[in-house]
């Protein structure tokens, strides 16, 4: 099909076809926005568990430190936890709570009955020991 040079835009009508739409494939999926195993009390009162959490005392810190320390896990389908690991702490007392109470918090739920990573941020104070 020829454009003449002096045309920019070209209208063009294709019939009608009820068998067009029938098949649909999806490509180039990221896996972004995959849905994660969840605090079976809901993201707002884990959230509130893990800010009501105590200092923890380190014996020979001089000075308080405060961060988060990412933790990694797998939810079973089950909802027993697995793999729970401290993602580069800022301090080894801080990796070694951060997995204390992600391991005897609240349970998870799995996403539709099956095993699943997670990670979460798990804030921390650390204190020195008296």
């Amino acid at each position: 099909m020829n454009v003449p040079e002096d045309k920019s835009t070209l209208n063009i009508y294709l019939p009608a076809d009820e068998s067009a739409l029938s098949e649909v494939v999806v490509a180039g999926y990221s896996g972004k926005g995959r849905a994660k195993p969840q605090p079976a009390l809901g993201q707002a009162a884990f959230r509130h568990y893990l800010r009501a959490m105590p200092p923890v005392p380190v014996d020979g810190l001089r000075d308080s430190l405060s961060g988060e320390v990412r933790v990694t896990f797998s939810v079973h389908a089950d909802s027993t936890l697995h793999n729970v690991k401290a993602d580069r702490p800022f301090h080894p007392a801080a990796g070694a709570a951060a997995v204390k109470r992600i391991e005897e918090g609240p349970k998870w739920v799995p996403v539709r009955g099956r095993k699943g990573r997670t990670e979460i941020n798990v804030p921390v104070k650390l204190i020195p020991m008296k």
